[in-house]
């Protein structure tokens, strides 16, 4: 589960890398 987390935040940053950076 971890894993599936942390693969959708570095694809959440790669299209919104502004979002983010919050």
């Amino acid at each position: 589960m971890v894993k599936v987390i942390t693969v959708v935040a570095v694809d959440v940053d790669q299209i919104m890398p502004a979002e983010s950076g919050d």
